[in-house]
């Protein structure tokens, strides 16, 4: 009889939880913008060199909710977890790190709080399917193509060895691959004169 009743009452406390995401929408959503906000000012402050990545704790305790919640909270919201929010957030920054300025990936690394590049170098490859050192080059490669397009044709030779990483489904850079091989082409008998 006292376990049925324990039971009973635990059942109760399960479903009164799950309620509370689904009732309170507003201040949920609410809550979310915090926590992105918090992990924004995060990293344009001199934290992460300083006490390292951010966490789901640190998050939880700017808010003044415990972390198991706040975790559960974002969960039920977006579903994805508040360390994956975390994760794409930091993926996002160091895009536009290596893309907008010419630091090593071990800068960039430490900078975003990692202790050893290899580890920031992992995470960057499994989130987004490079390594930064691809990335850069891919991302720089398709700028030279865009810019060949618009008239300069003298720089398309770094972008040969990347070409295995262009979407031929995208009309674009069809277009962009068929003025290469046009250039390159008329290259190659300006080359034999």
């Amino acid at each position: 009889l006292i376990v049925s009743n324990i039971e009973l009452l635990l059942n109760y406390s399960i479903r009164f939880y799950d309620r509370q995401f689904i009732t309170r929408e507003n201040v949920n959503k609410d809550i979310l913008s915090k926590f992105e906000n918090v992990v924004n000012g995060y990293f344009q402050t001199d934290k992460p060199q300083t006490i390292g990545l951010p966490s789901v704790r640190y998050c939880a305790d700017q808010l003044h909710l415990s972390a198991n919640y706040l975790g559960d909270l974002i969960k039920k919201e977006t579903g994805k977890s508040a360390q994956e929010h975390i994760q794409l957030r930091l993926i996002d920054i160091a895009k536009e790190k290596i893309l907008g300025t010419n630091k090593t990936v071990s800068e960039i690394a430490y900078e975003l709080g990692f202790k050893y590049p290899q580890h920031f170098t992992r995470v960057f490859k499994k989130n987004v399917g490079h390594t930064p050192n691809e990335y850069r080059g891919i991302n720089k490669c398709k700028i030279i193509w865009v810019e060949l397009g618009g008239g300069l044709l003298g720089r398309y030779r770094e972008c040969v060895k990347y070409r295995y990483s262009w979407d031929a489904d995208n009309a674009e850079e069809r277009r962009l691959t068929q003025i290469l091989l046009i250039i390159s082409k008329i290259n190659l008998r300006s080359s034999a004169y």
